[in-house]
């Protein structure tokens, strides 16, 4: 091994990390490697790293040594520029496919060229240097998601990066920057080069932009919250093609963050139907359908991206709840489980299956459960209250009590607990155990204004307005307004002081 190539190779690389990072904090205020870092496990990371690498490896081995070297000796390094633009050609005809897969002409063509020009300044140094490690750690660099703008073609970035690093090499190496062009007999100087260069960057960048380019922007937007111009994008791609579904998938997405899931629903629905195999659609349909408490369809609309392995664990919680909903408990454990196992220390799933076993009269279990979630770092509220009331029910008074000290170390009264347990009651449609806990937090000095007006909301959702009335009428005596406002619209009856 040269140590001065692998000295060359990691300078180089490091130098231009620095630069690519520099030009993303300048441009958007953030480092795509951290930002991947940040959105992912360290084994998510590390495994997006180790594949992007040998990725890389793999396809230098055989461009560089298979191909590119094969030329070069059945040529008998004669006619270098043949074995070059021949090696790039063939780099570029195996890029082909994903670009047709992913885009339209404009697309392919400028990939076609962003590929062909990779390959062929890479093959140029390789010749030239043999540094077969610099080639390997370079392709790396082009392979990770890197954002200058969000309006710039990916090949636009990744010709720019490329141009960059040829610099950069050229003056750690001192290799002649524009000796190619010799090696073609064309006789330029240096400043009709950088032209050259110049021209051939502002072609990739000016190739009409496609529909998967502005798919790409519109994702880039909605991932740095500037939903506006994600939606400006969504809209364009529909006018200029209505089959698009990947669109309609984003618009349901932007829609659902701020809950408007009928519309949503709408979006997910036309995805579906030009696409019926879009798993992403089907997962954001289910999650909506849960969120709606039609939880049949949810559970319906899940089980193919479960099947894809398409964001497992969260489709795994969301059916799981379902099931619980629809007193599946069996079923609903298993996905829970599912869940848990495939992220350790998932708290939302290991609460989850304490409440399932819980509701099985398994209180043992459930408690195991909720210390488990609570050994992972959930000491919320809600973990705490669904602790309590399984060891209430179990009648386990001593570790009720340790329970209850933990509950008012966090300055949590006893009748607050009760009224956020008539909250979860409510949320869950168990009204009956909404008023008696309701009840249970007034026994213990919760404001009786808001509580009465809570029982009397619990009360309409059975039906019951002679119960609502009358708590509607306790809870405006004690001076809400609220209770007082409804009791003039729906009843027509006004509280005078």
């Amino acid at each position: 091994m040269n140590n001065k190539r692998v000295f060359t190779a990691i300078f180089v690389t490091l130098i231009t990390i620095i630069i690519i990072s520099l030009l993303e904090l300048l441009f958007l205020n953030k480092l795509t490697i951290i930002q991947i870092f940040y959105h992912g496990s360290i084994k998510e990371f590390t495994g997006l790293m180790i594949q992007l690498f040998f990725n890389s490896f793999t396809e230098e081995i055989i461009i560089k040594w298979f191909v590119l070297s094969q030329l070069l000796v059945k040529l008998k390094n004669r006619d270098q520029k043949w074995a070059i633009i021949i090696t790039s050609l063939y780099f570029s005809f195996l890029h082909i496919p994903r670009f047709v897969d992913e885009g339209d002409t404009s697309y392919v063509l400028r990939g076609c060229i962003f590929t062909f020009l990779f390959s062929f300044i890479t093959s140029f140094i390789y010749i030239k240097r043999r540094n077969f490690i610099l080639i390997v750690v370079f392709h790396f660099l082009n392979n990770l998601p890197i954002e200058f703008d969000l309006e710039y073609h990916r090949f636009f970035q990744n010709t720019l990066l490329l141009f960059i690093f040829l610099y950069i090499f050229s003056w750690v190496d001192k290799i002649k920057l524009f000796d190619f062009y010799y090696s073609f007999k064309i006789k330029v100087n240096k400043k009709v080069s950088l032209i050259i260069g110049t021209l051939l960057l502002i072609i990739i960048y000016f190739l009409p932009n496609t529909n998967k380019d502005k798919y790409n922007f519109a994702l880039g937007y909605y991932e740095n919250d500037n939903n506006e111009k994600s939606l400006e994008y969504i809209n364009q791609i529909i006018e200029n093609d209505d089959t698009f579904s990947d669109a309609y998938v984003l618009k349901g997405r932007l829609q659902q963050d701020i809950y408007d899931f009928d519309s949503a629903i709408v979006n997910y629905d036309k995805a579906i139907e030009l696409d019926t195999n879009n798993t992403e659609a089907l997962y954001y349909r289910g999650i909506v359908h849960h969120n709606m408490k039609n939880y049949e369809a949810a559970i319906q609309d899940l089980k193919d991206p479960i099947e894809r392995k398409y964001n497992t664990v969260t489709a795994y919680q969301a059916r799981g709840e379902s099931y619980f909903k629809l007193n599946e408990y069996q079923k609903a454990i298993y996905d829970f489980n599912e869940a848990a196992v495939l992220k350790k220390g998932n708290i939302t799933a290991y609460r989850g299956l304490g409440k399932t076993y819980v509701k099985l009269e398994e209180f043992d279990k459930g408690i195991e459960y909720f210390e488990k979630a609570l050994f992972y770092g959930d000491s919320s509220y809600l973990n705490l209250f669904y602790l309590l009331d399984a060891q209430m029910q179990k009648n386990d008074d001593v570790n009720v009590e340790k329970v209850f000290k933990m509950i008012k170390a966090r300055e949590f009264s006893i009748d607050k607990y009760y009224f956020v347990r008539a909250n979860m009651s409510l949320y869950y449609g168990d009204y009956q155990e909404a008023i008696g806990h309701l009840k249970e937090s007034v026994k213990y000095g919760y404001p009786k204004g808001v509580t009465y007006y809570f029982i009397s909301v619990t009360y309409q959702k059975l039906d019951d307005i002679e119960n609502e009335k009358k708590y509607l009428l306790y809870s405006a005596d004690e001076g809400y307004q609220e209770a007082e406002r409804i009791l003039k619209e729906r009843f027509g009856i006004r509280i005078i002081e």
